[in-house]
């Protein structure tokens, strides 16, 4: 049985907040760093009463919801403040506004989910993150999709969750909408929340995860298995006709990665990231809990830089003569700089130096 996990971001930029103060929403963005130092000191208090979370925080797993924020502070924010304390959570606020971190809000109860009968699984997981910068919104809609019989199948449950009018608004299950067009409702949703004006394209990037259960994958090498690079090719490039597209060359789409063995491969295009590590598969004596990891690393650094980029884009053209965007404009190219370089002092990844080289002029 094959399963995959696949996650859409879709990052829509905004310079509403450098403009006239926005505070008639539930949650104002607080635009001062000591307002905003304040409310990520608060956010540690169980009663605080806001409507967003700190990022690494999950409901489900206390605080460790991904390392991925630990390794871009340089600290683990979880362990800093595993109880309200105003020498750690000072700490860790000022670390948080030195960096880009955006506020969370999970929103997988606002969307009711109907999934096609064929191929038939009702075991399929899904969920909706919200991340809420000053520069702009991020949406992460993620979907875990189980019992597939094929990689082919598996493929085609991707396709229906991106493509196929399966979505609706809790507040309204008549109403049936494509992903694409949730996200812009989802989207304007948050900015309603925290005051942000969502009014420019979206982006969106998908990143993938294959796993499978009593195969053994190991056998399958990538460069005498066309089916299997068709089928990462078909949930990275989202072409149409991806069945009898001819495929590129392995070594054009081949990301390299850290501690890289055997017949693992980060597959990469413009608009996605799939990754395929079969010694990490339960055939494997080895287990697969450091797929999960890596996996949730990527997606949240990968919508990170992609919110950076984004906002750079925008940003950069717009009418000069605002000091505060132009002085937050610079910082977000210095911190796109650190990524696109693998500074130490960032989250390194070669993934996030080929997004930064297909969606930055830099």
């Amino acid at each position: 049985m094959y399963h995959l996990k696949i996650a859409f971001i879709f990052t829509n930029p905004s310079l509403s907040l450098f403009g006239s103060p926005i505070t008639d929403c539930l949650f104002p963005y607080p635009l001062k760093i000591s307002d905003l130092k304040c409310r990520i000191k608060e956010l540690y208090s169980p009663d605080a009463g806001f409507p967003v979370t700190h990022p690494w925080h999950c409901e489900k797993r206390g605080d460790k919801r991904n390392a991925f924020w630990k390794y871009y502070l340089g600290i683990d924010p979880v362990k800093e403040c595993p109880k309200v304390s105003e020498s750690t959570s000072k700490s860790v606020a000022n670390r948080c506004t030195e960096h880009f971190i955006p506020f969370h809000k999970s929103i997988t109860h606002d969307v009711s989910v109907t999934w096609p009968d064929t191929p038939s699984n009702d075991k399929n997981v899904v969920s909706f993150e919200g991340y809420i910068y000053r520069h702009g919104l991020s949406l992460v809609a993620t979907a875990n999709i189980f019992g597939c019989n094929s990689i082919e199948e598996l493929v085609l449950r991707a396709r229906q969750f991106c493509y196929d009018s399966i979505f609706s608004l809790a507040t309204d299950t008549s109403v049936k909408c494509s992903l694409t067009r949730l996200s812009g409702l989802l989207l304007a949703q948050l900015g309603k929340l925290c005051g942000i004006t969502a009014n420019h394209d979206c982006s969106m990037v998908a990143v993938s995860a294959f796993n499978a259960e009593n195969i053994d994958t190991s056998t399958l090498p990538l460069n005498t298995d066309p089916d299997l690079q068709k089928a990462l090719e078909a949930v990275t490039s989202w072409s149409a006709s991806w069945q009898t597209d001819a495929l590129p060359g392995l070594s054009t789409r081949s990301i390299l990665m850290k501690k890289q063995k055997g017949n693992d491969l980060l597959y990469g295009t413009e608009t996605g990231r799939a990754i395929w590590l079969p010694r990490l598969f339960t055939c494997s004596t080895e287990k697969n809990y450091a797929l999960r990891w890596y996996y949730r690393n990527l997606v949240i650094s990968t919508m990170h830089v992609m919110s950076l980029c984004c906002f750079a884009g925008i940003a950069g053209k717009a009418v000069p003569g605002n000091p505060s965007l132009r002085d937050y404009l610079d910082r977000v190219y210095n911190e796109i700089q650190l990524f696109k370089t693998g500074s130490k002092e960032r989250y390194r990844s070669r993934s996030l130096e080929k997004l930064i080289a297909d969606m930055c002029d830099m």
